[in-house]
This record gives structure tokens, sequence and C-alpha cells, in this order.
């Protein structure tokens, strides 16, 4: 049996890099002036990450200082504490 074994920083890093948009995906969110097409595309990037609590309106948990789509179970942004 093979055993591995990750630490929990190791971890940590590929959530902020999962989590985190990519340069395009950041750049199009700030370009965007209307909020219901930012939540939108918020939405459909969750889609493809295991998240699946949303605000109380129904959007994504994101950080907007850093970017971050805010993992289930995170209340403050790990990267800015905010």
């Amino acid at each position: 049996m093979k055993v591995v074994s990750t630490s929990y920083s190791s971890i940590l890093k590929i959530l902020r890099f999962e989590f985190h948009l990519s340069y395009t995906d950041k750049e199009r969110y700030e370009n965007e002036e209307r909020p219901e097409v930012q939540k939108q595309m918020l939405f459909d990037m969750a889609k493809k990450l295991p998240v699946y609590t949303r605000t109380g309106s129904g959007a994504v948990r994101f950080c907007d200082r850093c970017h971050l789509i805010k993992p289930d179970r995170c209340h403050h942004c790990s990267v800015c504490a905010m």
C-alpha cells in the first residue's frame, strides 16, 4: 500500500490557485460594469469548482480585494483576511 503525505500548506496552495480567477477572467470581470453580468460570470466560473455555498441572494461568494472565489466553509479570504 502506498501512502501519500501532504501538508496543510500544500493543500492551501492548490486551493488558492484553483479558486483564483485567471488573468483573462479577472480582466473580463473588472471591465464589466453591470453587476448582474458579473454575478453570472462568477456563477459560470464556480461551476467548475467544488463550491456549493452561496450568499443569501444566491450569488457566488467572492473576495473583491484579491479576486478569489471563496471555498465552502470559508468566512474570510485566506489571502487578504477580508
